[in-house]
């Protein structure tokens, strides 16, 4: 596949180094998958295969493209515990024993 890819390029002064091989499988592959019927304009295997070759852009360094880097969460560390003011004390003995409204929702 890949030499009949470079047969077609050849033409087109395409070099041998360009040619995408994800790309090229993709072109058979619908060629392939579509055998019953007539190929659209720009969709024969010819013209799937002058369009795969790699492009000329050069990719930058990918290192940093997650900075900011995500916090994560602290521990919850050693609990603080401390003594009930008396006004605390009042306020939880008026709710003792007395329940709170249930709400039901749909």
């Amino acid at each position: 596949m890949a030499l009949h890819t470079e047969y077609v390029l050849v033409p087109h002064r395409i070099p041998a180094s360009r040619i995408s091989v994800a790309k090229l499988l993709r072109a058979y592959r619908k060629v392939m998958d579509e055998y019953k019927s007539r190929p659209d304009a720009g969709q024969s295997l010819t013209e799937l295969l002058r369009q795969a070759v790699t492009d000329s852009y050069t990719r930058t360094n990918k290192a940093s493209r997650d900075y900011p880097r995500k916090t994560k969460p602290r521990d919850a560390g050693v609990p603080r515990i401390t003594r009930a003011t008396s006004a605390q004390v009042k306020s939880a003995q008026q709710f003792e024993g007395k329940s709170l409204p249930v709400r039901l929702t749909a």
